[in-house]
């Protein structure tokens, strides 16, 4: 029996695994791969798109429209994002952690790191965040 054709539903955005970085859609075609894996289509550019199955803790709902430059940030940069998600995921082993604690923790170092970064001066690395993405003349170094 040949396989059944693949179903784009809804578009989902990767953050982390082999396809970090690239957007692709649920496979509704497909029956569930068991408790944690999911069918997908990933959008490959232009080497077209691939069926495959991934864990479904590597990806996300994509973004709709980018309303905030914090969205803007992860969608470009990818890879802050999936060190976001790495880290999230180890503090998620620390049983009866206070979120709300954790964030003014994070809060108070990347203000230290801010601060660290900008006194490297001309040999600091910056990245460009397009915001908002349709206007390509409001570009924000991060």
């Amino acid at each position: 029996m040949p396989p059944k054709q693949a179903e784009k539903g809804k578009q989902i955005r990767f953050v982390s695994g082999t396809y970090l970085g690239k957007t692709g859609w649920l496979n509704t075609a497909a029956s569930k791969k068991g408790l944690f894996k999911r069918s997908v289509i990933v959008d490959l550019g232009d080497d077209g798109e691939k069926v495959t199955s991934v864990m479904k803790f590597s990806f996300r709902d994509a973004f709709k429209k980018v309303k905030t430059f914090e969205q803007a940030l992860m969608k470009q940069h990818p890879d802050i994002e999936n060190e976001m998600v790495t880290l999230c995921r180890h503090l998620s082993e620390c049983y009866n952690l206070n979120g709300d604690a954790m964030a003014a923790y994070f809060k108070e170092e990347l203000r230290i790191a801010v601060t660290e970064h900008l006194s490297r001066g001309g040999k600091a690395k910056f990245r460009l965040v397009q915001f908002p993405e349709d206007d390509d003349t409001k570009m924000h170094a991060v």
